[in-house]
């Protein structure tokens, strides 16, 4: 449990203690935002990398991707 759970920070986990990510608010631990840089959301409470410092999409580099220009991960 290293990420802090996206479903659990909107109170929508429905796991509970089976979640196999982190249930409580740690800064260090956010996930990354969908968003990145251009994130405009005020006082968003994920984390915000460059897309240099971001993984590379593994589906993207396999093809395609279905997230498109909204994946957290690079495409190279």
């Amino acid at each position: 449990r290293t990420v802090v759970c996206r479903h659990w920070l909107r109170d929508l986990c429905m796991k509970g203690s089976a979640c196999e990510f982190l249930h409580q608010y740690d800064l260090s631990k956010m996930p990354l935002c969908r968003h990145g840089e251009r994130c405009k959301i005020s006082e968003c409470p994920f984390r915000h990398i460059s897309e240099a410092n971001r993984l590379e999409c593994v589906f993207y580099s396999q093809g395609f991707c279905i997230h498109g220009p909204f994946c957290r991960y690079k495409h190279v």
